[in-house]
Order: C-alpha cells, then structure tokens, then sequence
C-alpha cells in the first residue's frame, strides 16, 4: 500500500470511470493500492487510484473499494511515482 494526500469528501467509484458511486473517501492521505487506466477526467489524464473508502454509500458487498481518478490526489505527475504497482 502506498500513502498519498488526496481531497477529503471525493466518490470512490466501482471501476475506473464515473459509474456507479461505491464509497467516499474522508481521509487524507490516505491509502492506494495501485493504480490503473480507466476513463478520462479533469486532471488531463485517465489514470485512476484503487482504495477502499472510509464511508460505503452503496453497492455494500463491495466494502467500499473502488477507483478514485487521479485529479483527486495531490500529486505532481500521474501515475504518481510513489505509487509503483499498476493493478490488473
């Protein structure tokens, strides 16, 4: 797991893309997994973080995990280098 900071109160979603909601993440930093390619977002890129979220909001079977694009994390560069593994 790798450490980031990342804006509090942003959707976890159930795949890299803006679909179904799953969970939100209040904490920051907080903890990735890793990371994927998914749908394009705000941050000019399609890069998208996995992590379980701090507060499930639907789709309970899921606990929470999801992706989080990566305009939502403070990072200088996407994928962020910290974070090295690259989910499959």
């Amino acid at each position: 797991m790798f450490q980031c900071p990342n804006r509090p109160g942003v959707a976890v979603y159930a795949e890299a893309g803006f679909g179904a909601k799953v969970a939100v993440l209040e904490t920051d930093p907080s903890w990735f997994i890793c990371w994927t390619r998914g749908e394009p977002h705000s941050g000019g890129n399609d890069v998208w973080y996995y992590t379980q979220g701090d507060r499930v909001t639907a789709m309970p079977g899921l606990y929470g995990w999801g992706y989080v694009p990566a305009s939502d994390l403070r990072a200088d560069r996407a994928p962020d280098p910290a974070i090295t593994r690259r989910c499959r």
